[in-house]
């Protein structure tokens, strides 16, 4: 039962947190000058916690689940919709004519889920769902625990449970899936990411190849001044009173002051 949701006694020597959420919510935000529709996730309390993130303003949520009254909002929707006021926080704000008061704004780096404007707490809320929708989990994995250990313990306990339903409904648990939040967020698009890594890595790789090669171009059309300079170094010859070394400064510094000009 989600009122009752903890970690698993077995699971919690692997994981730092974990929680729970909904995705694909929708309300409508009705304020002064209109009202608008914004998507938000339901999630239990330690939500922000498990990721690792602090509110920019406010408390955030509440350390109860069922205390669902209270709703927290995106850097963007705090910046569109209220004008950045701080004095937002400990306000009551109308999501589908009900009254949830604002118990913090999130920095602009916070956007998990992908979509999401604003969080509330559990219980799940049907009204703000038009179609199916379910729970999902996110958990910070302890150091030193490994994916397959708590692959191993939540396969165990899914079969416990699909052995709990009643025969008509019972069928085979099907396997855990665990993967990482960078999955999650970038999901279709990573590939296509890692080939515009990839292309723009060649793309420096060939400018880098570009300049050697302009460098050595160079060097090779002054080849006949790079004899002429060592011949005189070698012989001393010169100015009156310079030195090796003054020949060759007197070929450094030229060399290097003339290069941004081509």
């Amino acid at each position: 039962e989600l009122a009752g949701w903890a970690i698993d006694p077995d699971a919690e020597p692997l994981l730092d947190g974990a929680s729970l959420y909904i995705t694909g919510g929708g309300a409508t935000l009705a304020r002064s000058s209109g009202a608008e529709r914004v998507s938000l996730s339901q999630v239990t309390p330690d939500f922000f916690e498990t990721l690792g993130v602090r509110p920019h303003l406010g408390p955030g949520l509440t350390s109860q689940i069922g205390d669902s009254r209270v709703a927290v909002l995106t850097h963007r929707l705090w910046v569109r919709a209220f004008g950045a006021d701080p004095r937002v926080v400990g306000k009551t704000i109308d999501l589908n004519g009900q009254g949830y008061r604002v118990g913090g704004v999130m920095p602009p780096a916070a956007m998990f889920p992908a979509e999401t404007e604003l969080w509330v707490p559990f219980p799940p809320e049907v009204g703000f769902y038009s179609g199916p929708f379910g729970p999902k989990a996110i958990g910070r994995m302890r150091a030193g625990s490994s994916v397959e250990a708590l692959t191993g313990i939540l396969d165990a306990r899914l079969a416990e449970w699909a052995a709990g339903l009643p025969e008509e409904r019972r069928q085979t648990a099907p396997p855990t899936e665990i993967h990482s939040l960078r999955r999650e967020l970038t999901g279709s698009i990573r590939a296509p990411l890692l080939a515009l890594m990839g292309i723009s890595g060649l793309v420096l790789l060939l400018g880098c190849f570009n300049l050697g090669g302009l460098a050595l171009a160079r060097i090779a059309g002054r080849s006949e001044e790079l004899a002429v300079r060592r011949a005189l170094v070698l012989s001393g010859l010169g100015a009156e009173g310079s030195s090796p070394n003054s020949s060759l400064r007197s070929f450094a510094f030229p060399c290097w002051q003339a290069w941004p000009a081509s």
